[in-house]
């Protein structure tokens, strides 16, 4: 999608959106008076739009902030996170048609000075158009990060881990859902990304295009039958075309209990013709609440990705993520997230060999306390565990720390 169409599409839908919610607070002012707002509300709520400033801050110590098997570095860490979201009314509930914009920074000050400061930025911009049959999702995302820390459960980061990476990745995803009937839909979904690293790593472009046939079954079963091929443009490797035939259902087993399941088979062809299938790949998962203030939610999944470390080399991951979130009291509440992960890494050419297996497995306990509607802070512990048959990749470590957070 051109970045003209694409900037019609929000500002139709910007326009759209302004009219909806002008109409809706002209009905609530004839309906009855309002109290008179405080001043900073017409700053924060300027005609259909809404601004949300937020911020939150975290220090933290590290036991191991590259990730190395040895000579490992620790340090104290301050991480500062000011951001605001700019949004449409409507997005708030998530009805009828809207636009959203959220940009968030984040600074890391190593007060050790083990490694210089990092920082980042994060922007996304989403819009929805719903017509009569049609409902349209747009987003544009931007990632940028330089010298910035690795995340506990991101898979794509831990490939650098030994040490703090410059990247941009920029995803552009569009979803057009057409209603053909009160059980049928038809869905297309578009996805561009584009991963920017530094010169000694494999930068690559994807671009992947998926289908389906939906059907609503029952009132609690959705099921959905599709294909996806997609294209990976790989810098230092064979660039990378796939296929896959998919099949989904999402089912609302009782009233506390949904599942879901997306399961498919892939086959892969490479540049220079080596070719690769077909093999499993999904996403499982279940939310389940088993009281009012407890949620538990269990995925599983397994998906392949290139290697931006390895040459001619991508990766199949298989694991689970566990977490659990309980409000103890009105304004205390704990969580606790954990997952394994099995990775491989296999070749993309003729004649390599890949022989690399990781393990990897996190936890994470967490405490948290509202103050005020608007003022949250908490204790959280990870810990994180690599096992590898490479030599010199296995790692362990541990963050334990504050975080305390404002938004409007």
């Amino acid at each position: 999608m051109n970045g003209i169409v694409k900037a019609c599409a929000v500002t139709a839908l910007i326009a759209q959106t302004a009219q909806q919610t002008q109409a809706q607070d002209t009905t609530l002012t004839a309906v009855g008076s309002t109290p008179k707002p405080e001043p900073w509300e017409k700053l924060l709520n300027p005609g259909p739009f809404r601004i949300r400033p937020y911020a939150w801050l975290d220090g933290y110590y590290d036991s191991n902030i590259l990730l190395t098997e040895r000579d490992k570095e620790d340090d104290f860490i301050w991480a500062i996170n000011p951001g605001v979201t700019i949004a449409t009314a409507n997005y708030a509930d998530a009805q009828g048609s809207y636009v959203v914009l959220d940009y968030l920074a984040n600074v890391f000050v190593f007060t050790q000075g083990t490694e210089d400061t990092g920082w980042g930025q994060n922007v996304n911009l989403a819009g929805r158009w719903v017509g009569a049959k049609v409902v349209l999702d747009l987003s544009q995302g931007y990632y940028g990060t330089f010298g910035g820390l690795l995340g506990v459960t991101n898979r794509l980061d831990r490939e650098f881990a030994g040490r703090l990476v410059d990247q941009q990745v920029i995803p552009t995803a569009g979803q057009l859902v057409y209603q053909l009937g009160d059980k049928t839909s038809i869905e297309a979904d578009a996805l561009q990304l584009i991963r920017l690293l530094e010169e000694d790593l494999n930068s690559y472009n994807e671009w992947r295009l998926a289908t389906w046939f939906n059907y609503r079954l029952t009132e609690k079963v959705q099921t959905a039958v599709g294909g996806a091929v997609g294209w990976r443009d790989l810098e230092n490797n064979p660039n990378q075309r796939y296929e896959q035939a998919l099949a989904r259902v999402r089912y609302q087993v009782a009233t506390k209990v949904n599942a879901m399941a997306s399961v498919g088979l892939e086959w892969d062809q490479w540049q220079g013709g080596y070719d690769q299938g077909p093999f499993a790949v999904f996403m499982v998962g279940a939310t389940y609440q088993p009281w009012e203030n407890t949620f538990i939610n269990l995925q599983g999944y397994r998906r392949q990705y290139p290697s931006v470390t390895l040459r001619t080399q991508n990766y199949l991951t298989g694991g689970f993520q566990l977490s659990i979130n309980q409000k103890i009291w009105q304004r205390l509440s704990a969580s606790l997230s954990a997952g394994y992960d099995r990775t491989t890494y296999e070749p993309s050419a003729s004649g390599v060999r890949a022989d690399r297996t990781d393990d990897y497995f996190f936890v994470s306990p967490a405490v948290g306390y509202s103050f005020t509607p608007h003022w949250d802070a908490g204790l959280f512990f990870n810990y994180r565990k690599n096992s590898s048959d490479r030599a010199g990749l296995d790692y362990e470590g541990y963050q334990v720390g504050f975080r305390t957070g404002f938004r409007f």
